[in-house]
């Protein structure tokens, strides 16, 4: 059978042409959105569209909550915004919750033999799907810096975030080093905690500046220069101690008669 068409062979071939090129685009292109009646579209991770359920609560971010199983028939509270949200503990071990609150940090807590556990999620700057789990483990950080620092201590997806009087205190529902961060200003400082049971308590003093020191004893005649630790400095300057790298940072200078 004979082919008519109004396009020239050059024109064909570019065509074809500009289809294979496209192709890895439309290989890659978004998979079509299913889900169930009842469900909302929603982000099931960041730009992850998929489908999401609908909470009796209406409207906002969905929390989904997963409990150990230690919490079973215990009582449990949301808090965060000006929103207070309560329930009980099933045997599916999860509820979901939906909140109002957009850049808003919600604490979930239960009680176990008088003592509570907490964890917290924060909500984005959007409407989408989030995820919290609440274990039987409890630990604090402390951390001193200077006040009025916000302080941010991080684990994977959770990072909770605190305003230092002076210290910090997170407590904590997860084992695993915790990346601790202080910002005022234009000044940054940051270390780790590392968290490998429940109970424990651990301490971190972040400072802003390295202030490093060395001593030069004038009754020697020696020119020789002593370092100085934050422990050896008689005025109290000293805040790291000296190592073999050069710095460009504040040397006091002790000298000893």
């Amino acid at each position: 059978m004979a082919y008519n068409s109004s396009h020239t062979g050059a024109q064909i071939d570019s065509a074809v042409g500009a289809v294979i090129e496209k192709e890895a685009t439309w290989d890659s292109k978004q998979n079509g959105l299913r889900g169930k009646k009842g469900q909302l579209v929603g982000f099931t991770a960041d730009n992850v569209p998929g489908a999401v359920d609908a909470s009796s609560g209406g409207g906002g971010s969905i929390i989904t909550i997963t409990f150990a199983s230690d919490f079973v028939g215990q009582t449990w509270t949301l808090k965060g915004g000006g929103e207070t949200y309560t329930g009980t503990v099933d045997s599916s071990k999860t509820a979901t919750v939906s909140v109002l609150g957009i850049n808003t940090t919600y604490t979930l807590s239960a009680a176990l033999s008088g003592t509570t556990y907490t964890t917290e999620v924060t909500t984005k700057a959007y409407y989408t799907a989030l995820a919290v789990t609440l274990e039987k483990f409890r630990s604090t950080i402390t951390v001193t810096v200077d006040s009025g620092s916000t302080v941010t201590a991080t684990l994977g997806s959770t990072v909770l975030t605190r305003t230092s009087t002076g210290t910090a205190v997170f407590t904590v529902g997860t084992a695993g080093t915790w990346e601790i961060k202080a910002t005022k200003g234009d000044q940054t400082t940051e270390g780790t905690v590392s968290i490998t049971a429940s109970g424990q308590s651990k301490s971190l003093t972040l400072s802003y500046a390295n202030v490093f020191g060395v001593c030069w004893d004038t009754s020697n005649s020696s020119t020789a220069l002593t370092r100085l630790t934050p422990s050896t400095d008689p005025y109290g300057l000293v805040t790291k101690s000296v190592t073999t790298e050069r710095s460009k940072l504040q040397f006091p200078v002790c000298r000893m008669p």
